[in-house]
């Protein structure tokens, strides 16, 4: 049985669509990950700042859960959840966003615990060295925890 050999326009078509394929493959971004604080404040609200800026050094909320969902998602129903974290102890916490899965448009922060009165907003997520810091309202009650001193080594 004789074949024809390929010939070469059908050759340069299939190395051209293996480039494209490849270079759209490399062009994913990786996962996104950022970090952030909560602090105690007037109003709910969650807000993109730079890393110098001066409320990332108040005292932080520990143990409260910060939720960041797709615009329209809802914890309540289980939809558009992209990931959550935990305050550590300094009221710190880190995302990630699963490559893939980082949103165009702006997302939904949430933040639950029970010292606070849950707090829910709209926001962009932060870039480069920007933080993520969200104010909550503190129930009657709430003490902040003492501040730590920084370890000496």
């Amino acid at each position: 049985m004789h074949t024809n050999p390929p010939k070469p326009s059908r050759l340069l078509t299939i190395a051209l669509a293996s480039l494209s394929l490849l270079s759209l493959v490399g062009c994913k971004s990786a996962s996104t990950h950022f970090t952030g604080r909560v602090i105690a404040g007037t109003i709910g609200q969650a807000m993109v700042v730079g890393p110098n800026d001066e409320r990332l050094q108040e005292p932080g909320i520990p143990g409260l859960d910060v939720v960041v969902l797709q615009a329209g998602g809802s914890t309540a129903r289980g939809t558009g959840v992209l990931t959550q974290a935990m305050t550590d102890e300094l009221g710190n916490f880190e995302i990630t966003i699963p490559r893939g899965k980082h949103p165009a448009n702006s997302v939904t922060v949430r933040v639950r615990g029970d010292q606070i009165f849950s707090a829910r907003s709209q926001t962009f997520l932060p870039t480069n060295a920007q933080k993520l810091l969200c104010t909550v309202i503190t129930r009657d009650g709430y003490t902040p925890p003492a501040p730590t001193e920084p370890n000496e080594e």
